[in-house]
């Protein structure tokens, strides 16, 4: 087949998303169910306000009394995709923001299986081959079962795209040219560029299991085409790529990385936390029968944990084409040039399965508490995306074997059909008579048989087709039942809602972010809101108490009505706030409410047990969000601080506070000064604050209840003065007696660092482009 007439591989590539996600592509709707509704869209139409109000979209004030935005790796507010949602949400408002995220799902799954069949393509395979590959790929379950989690799709789109750019370094194929080949500098260019997509993508996660597996995978692919020697030489090339996609990304990834060692995520992640969502082992079933612990598209999914963290199903046909390779293939000559690629994947599988079952087995366990990384992230079971990708080339080879010849015999065939039509059968008697065994069982059964009976059918229906249609056609009646196979697993997996479910009340932000007074729900009737009232694992149908959750201020969707809160609902929290909410939550009823007083809280959520509808918001008394104290204590540490906070909050956290890192003499405590002569007007944006001050009687302290965290800067007058760390959790300055302006702006160096590196990377890979290529008389 010519390459011309190849090109219709594209085709089910970029129809077969489309046609699963169709409900979501139409006007009007959006995808609703998990972080989508309360991180993503969230976030995305913050960071459209900011840009609208002429800032940066670098400081979220609506939650943990405020924390970073575009820092927040997950925003990925820096990836060009992301804009794509900007530009909705300018042209259209929050409702078509919020369709445009399932637009940028389809986007990245055709993205993801057209960078699959590029793969397979440069690997050798013929376009058969490179259609399965790529819609297997694309629609597996890892993707359609996460479509909630934008960053994870976004990141796992890249994988096939970063092996691509490393394999014009090295790959695990033996060729006898590549070894003597000297490596080119400009094969960095492709793999820069590939990783910069991902790293600015949004998840950590999947972008570090994926540098390890290119890492492998460039290692293998040097040592069999020229051994050491020609491990040396693809250090520079591959060393080289890394440094420019860091450079190229460098405007997320270094306020990120500041963000990191301020948070919770710096240190490891406790135990439970972090393996909870390991592997089930059961699982391995769904390679088969994907619903067979049921569907919680259905309200029927009754398995281990969550049905989409081990959702592993990528079509019968491709996991069958992997098995037969792998057991009628291993036996082939040593010299075959694809061994080693078959070998890579065998092994890989295996010790990237293992890892997969998380506290399943000790080997995980054991890395947890003692190789660094492995205690830095949740889900040992999202390792499993390697899993998919190895399993999906060894499909794709078994598929160029089965293109050349047959490889079932007639007899084979007849046994198969015969064994499928006795499965529906009796599994149809079970459905009548015997309703005591779970349906997802049943339902599973006949799924599974009737698409194996479908593709049997066309295998005995071979020579009347070909003869008729011709072989390329019958080739393609395989691939098409695969997509169809594929769109019906995902099928309900995705569900759609109007998007005027985000609509908040009619109220302005500039009215809301002057007003003062702060919202709170306690930790656990928050995570009772979030997943036993509106993200139920078992059941994700459309209820209509969905339409409540902007109404009722589940944490980030408060974002949408432009109300402050105490919580905030982030991958990661800076640790300040983490241990101020921590205290706050274990102590006497008595404390805990002058402790949201000092957070300057109004509203405090009653939330029944029994009825997590019911919510109700009771009203308190905070203290002003910004004051004059004419009192401080100075201390050394975060440590000391937060001990003095839980110590004044028996006695006075109004007229007096705590300050760190201050050097100067302590200032005089003089209760006889009448703080009521004092006049604070204050207008608040995302990144700065102008406060005026009139009638100070002396020299003392603005207090700010908002967070403290590197970067912010304060003025007097015009004047840069020092902004402190005050009361553990919130900011103070100094000011003198008198009337007065303060300037207080977020300006994080790391955001100016990492802009400056990202102009350096980018002049950089132009250059290695361009002039590289003319001083090397334009070959590579």
């Amino acid at each position: 087949m010519d390459e011309k007439s190849s090109r219709w591989v594209y085709a089910p590539i970029i129809l077969a998303p489309i046609l699963l996600f169709l409900p979501v592509l139409i006007p009007g709707k959006a995808l609703f169910w998990g972080i989508t509704s309360i991180q993503f869209i969230p976030w995305h139409w913050e960071a459209l306000r900011a840009l609208q109000n002429g800032e940066l979209p670098l400081w979220n004030i609506w939650n943990g009394m405020g924390a970073p935005l575009a820092a927040n790796y997950q925003s990925a507010v820096f990836y060009p995709p992301t804009w794509l949602t900007l530009l909705a949400g300018w042209l259209g408002g929050l409702q078509a923001m919020a369709w445009s995220h399932g637009l940028l799902i389809v986007l990245h799954l055709i993205w993801a299986g057209w960078g699959m069949k590029k793969l397979s393509e440069f690997l050798g395979l013929h376009p058969i081959p490179q259609a399965i590959c790529g819609l297997s790929f694309s629609l597996c379950g890892y993707f359609t079962a996460r479509s909630s989690f934008l960053t994870m799709v976004q990141a796992a789109a890249w994988l096939p795209w970063i092996i691509l750019a490393a394999s014009r370094i090295a790959a695990p194929i033996r060729n006898e040219k590549n070894i003597e080949e000297k490596i080119q500098l400009q094969t960095a260019i492709p793999l820069a560029l590939a990783f910069t997509g991902q790293w600015l993508s949004g998840h950590a996660q999947i972008s570090w299991y994926s540098l390890l597996f290119c890492m492998a995978w460039l290692m293998t692919g040097a040592l069999i085409n020229g051994g050491v020697k020609k491990l040396l030489q693809i250090i520079l090339p591959v060393g080289l790529a890394g440094v420019l996609a860091f450079l190229i990304s460098s405007i997320q990834l270094v306020p990120t990385i500041e963000y990191f060692l301020q948070s919770q995520r710096s240190g490891i992640i406790d135990y439970q936390t972090a393996l909870s969502y390991s592997f089930w082992p059961w699982r391995v079933i769904t390679w088969i029968f994907p619903e067979i612990f049921g569907n919680p598209g259905r309200g029927d999914y009754w398995g281990y944990a969550s049905f989409w963290e081990d959702a592993v199903y990528f079509g019968l046909l491709p996991f069958g084409l992997a098995l037969y390779y792998i057991f009628k293939k291993k036996n082939d000559p040593s010299g075959s040039p694809i061994k080693p690629l078959f070998w890579f994947c065998i092994i890989s599988s295996l010790i990237i399965f293992i890892l997969a079952l998380g506290w399943n087995t000790p080997v995980f366990i054991w890395l947890f508490k003692n190789v660094p990384t492995f205690g830095s992230f949740n889900g040992p079971t999202r390792w499993m995306i390697l899993v998919e990708f190895c399993l999906i080339l060894l499909a794709g080879l078994g598929a160029n074997e089965w293109i050349k010849h047959s490889i079932i015999s007639s007899k084979i065939i007849n046994l198969s059909l015969a064994g499928m039509l006795a499965l529906l059968l009796s599994t149809t008697a079970a459905i009548i008579y015997l309703p005591e065994i779970k349906f997802s069982f049943k339902f599973a059964m006949i799924s599974a048989g009737l698409i194996a009976c479908s593709y049997l059918v066309l295998i005995k229906l071979k020579s009347t087709m070909v003869s008729k249609w011709g072989i390329h056609r019958w080739q393609n009646a395989f691939v098409l039942l695969l997509a169809i196979d594929l769109i019906w697993a995902g099928s309900q997996l995705n569900p759609v809602v109007s998007s005027e479910i985000y609509l908040p009340e009619e109220t302005s932000r500039e009215q809301k972010i002057n007003a003062s007074g702060r919202y709170f729900i306690s930790t656990v009737d928050e995570r009772a809101q979030r997943f036993d009232r509106f993200f139920k694992f078992n059941d994700i149908r459309p209820d209509i108490d969905w339409n409540n959750l902007v109404r009722d201020y589940l944490p980030n969707s408060n974002i949408f009505s432009s109300q402050e809160m105490v919580n905030n609902f982030d991958p990661m929290l800076p640790d300040r706030y983490l241990d101020y909410l921590n205290t706050l939550e274990s102590a006497t009823p008595e404390n805990r409410e002058k402790l949201l007083s000092l957070a300057n809280v109004t509203h405090v959520a009653e939330v029944p047990s029994k009825e997590l509808s019911k919510i109700r918001w009771q009203k308190m008394e905070p203290f002003p969000s910004i004051r004059m104290v004419y009192c401080a204590v100075s201390v050394k540490n975060a440590g000391t601080a937060l001990d003095w906070v839980k110590s004044a909050v028996r006695s006075d956290l109004l007229d007096k506070i705590v300050v760190e890192d201050h050097d100067t003499q302590q200032p005089h405590c003089d209760n006889t000064i009448q703080q009521s002569t004092v006049t604070i007007e204050r207008i608040k944006k995302s990144t700065w604050q102008t406060i005026s001050i009139k009638n100070n009687p002396a020299e003392g302290w603005l207090f700010l209840a908002d967070s403290w965290y590197p970067g912010w800067r304060a003025t007097v007058d015009g004047n840069p003065v020092s902004l402190f760390s005050a009361d553990f959790a919130f900011m103070a300055l100094q000011v003198p007696a008198g009337d007065h302006i303060v300037q207080i702006n977020y300006q994080p160096i790391s955001f100016l660092i990492g802009t400056f590196f990202s102009i350096m990377g980018i002049i950089g890979a132009i250059i290695m482009k361009f002039v590289v290529k003319k001083s090397a008389g334009g070959s590579q």
